[in-house]
């Protein structure tokens, strides 16, 4: 900063001197000016960075700050937790256990006689809800011949449809896989491994593979079908089609929020797969997905199992909601 002796000194030098110390001022003003307009312009994005959330953007609400938020409910005055006569969630004792155990009582504690021929007066009751040991079984499908003592004819009995080779993988287990691969993303290697793990048996990626085509391919059908129900959903689905812009301003106007709706997140997990693997290894893999991971959301939205489904599509029974029929 120039003091008032410097500007006196600069005057007394004449014009000249005066004229080049304005212009030198003007330039660090104007470089100065320029990079102020810079920094302000990089706060602002920033600030519209850290203003993005769910609710304003396409962000998914994972990546929501923590703000405390003031909530619209007013104080009951109730303690927290469970209230009273509130129905709890906790282990019940079953009526019919899958399994007994008893634990024998040998001799008496105090004297010390045996006690294996005394019946017992009382049980003590105590239940553990756990899983048992699982693994692969192999069942022996074992198609009979006989030969008719009248006319020496030879009868084989038939095998079940879904038994059409000598040595196969059933239907349960390949509906466990798909449901795995297709719905929990588990990548064919963990897949792999996880069978080896759980069930002790290996499975190769061609199997898994193999089992997830032959379920895309039955389950054609199915999704025309399902396409074909005039449901609620569709009829929705009809209506986004006609008013196709005004559902779609989010995308023209950035002011205009959308919600985090089951559509969002049902296709949200083609990213999520992504992600995961990487890519699709190819469009087929990409349709597998997309057409089995859609019949399993149908069956959780209709509230059945989902590995049950799966396998009774193997076996040609694949779930199909119950038709109902809504006016438009």
């Amino acid at each position: 900063m120039l003091s008032r002796e410097d500007i006196l000194a600069i005057y007394e030098e004449g014009p000249e001197a005066v004229i080049a110390t304005i212009q030198i001022l003007c330039s660090i003003i104007n470089k100065q000016a320029a990079r102020i307009a810079e920094l302000e312009e990089r706060v602002k994005s920033l600030e519209d960075q850290i203003n993005k959330n769910s609710r304003n953007s396409s962000k998914p609400p994972s990546t929501d700050t923590f703000r405390k938020i003031k909530g619209q409910r007013k104080p009951s005055g109730r303690p927290v937790g469970g209230q009273k006569g509130h129905k709890g969630h906790t282990l019940e004792m079953a009526e019919k256990p899958d399994r007994e155990i008893v634990h024998q009582v040998t001799k008496c504690e105090f004297c010390g006689r045996s006690l294996c021929d005394v019946e017992a007066t009382n049980y003590e009751r105590r239940q553990v809800f756990d899983l048992p040991p699982i693994k692969v079984e192999v069942f022996e499908h074992q198609a009979e011949s006989k030969t008719c003592p009248n006319c020496g004819c030879l009868n084989k009995a038939a095998f079940p449809k879904e038994v059409a080779y000598p040595v196969q993988y059933g239907t349960r287990l390949k509906s466990v896989a798909v449901y795995l691969n297709q719905y929990q993303l588990v990548p064919f290697d963990r897949l792999s491994e996880t069978f080896v793990d759980l069930f002790g048996h290996r499975l190769s990626q061609s199997t898994l593979i193999d089992a997830n085509r032959t379920c895309y391919n039955i389950l054609g059908p199915v999704e025309e079908d399902i396409k074909q129900q005039k449901t609620k959903a569709q009829n929705l689905l009809e209506r986004l089609q006609k008013y196709r812009r005004e559902v779609l301003a989010f995308m023209y106007d950035f002011e205009v929020p959308f919600d985090n709706n089951q559509a969002e997140r049902d296709l949200r997990m083609m990213k999520v797969q992504q992600k995961i693997s990487g890519n699709f290894r190819s469009w087929d893999g990409a349709k597998i997905f997309c057409r089995i991971r859609g019949y399993i959301s149908t069956v959780k939205k209709n509230s059945s199992s989902v590995i049950d489904a799966i396998q009774g599509a193997f076996e040609g029974k694949p779930f199909i909601p119950q038709r109902t029929l809504i006016a438009v």
